[in-house]
């Protein structure tokens, strides 16, 4: 069968499916954007995860509780320094000097701390036993000093010194040692005693020996 259209519907015909076609070819495009525009973002997001990735891996490998870098740097911090203290027992030749020192009573130092030459004097000026007063002085003058410790020493060969201490003191215009009065109970025994007067001022200690020879004592 033979349909016959007029000339204008044929037209407008063409027309509908032209515009049809159109409509379907943008729908097609704007429907087909978004899809390309996503799967963009997704191929971003998706590198930027594998590159994270990556670089977690590569700090873990070379910082990580497991790497190697790691347990150099904790090792190197428990290293303590060596303690070069020697706790172990003395050596008795370390102590023979110091024993020795200890055991002689005549040792005018101290242990280990030598005296120094003194930059001042002492000379005794009187050494007298008074058998009837049952003392025996001993005077003596400071020269170079105003200041320091004086000590007597009387000795006598195989018996243990006699001594006393006093301090340096002003008197009329001289600094002297304190007259020393020693009675004869402080000695052991009778004899023949040398008398030796030392100032000692810091390291410094100056010694002065009676000249006039050595006192007799009778108890």
């Amino acid at each position: 069968m033979l349909l016959c259209c007029r000339p204008e519907r044929l037209c407008y015909n063409k027309m509908s499916k032209r515009a049809h076609f159109a409509m379907k070819n943008k729908h097609y495009s704007t429907s087909t954007k978004p899809k390309k525009k996503s799967r963009k973002k997704l191929l971003i997001i998706l590198v930027a995860v594998i590159l994270a990735a990556g670089a977690g891996m590569a700090w873990y490998r070379y910082q990580g509780p497991g790497s190697e870098n790691h347990i150099k740097s904790k090792n190197t911090g428990d290293i303590r320094p060596q303690n070069s203290v020697d706790y172990s027992p003395a050596d008795p030749s370390d102590n023979t000097a110091t024993e020795n020192e200890k055991s002689n009573p005549n040792d005018k130092g101290t242990l280990n701390t030598p005296n120094q030459p003194a930059d001042f004097s002492v000379v005794v000026t009187g050494a007298n036993p008074n058998p009837n007063d049952r003392v025996v002085r001993v005077s003596s003058l400071v020269n170079g000093s105003t200041e320091g410790t004086c000590k007597v020493v009387l000795t006598k060969e195989g018996q243990a010194d006699v001594t006393e201490t006093g301090p340096v003191a002003l008197q009329n215009n001289s600094y002297i040692c304190p007259v020393f009065t020693i009675s004869y109970d402080r000695f052991p025994v009778s004899g023949d005693w040398n008398v030796r007067v030392e100032v000692t001022k810091g390291p410094q200690t100056a010694t002065g020996t009676w000249q006039g020879g050595a006192i007799t004592v009778q108890k």
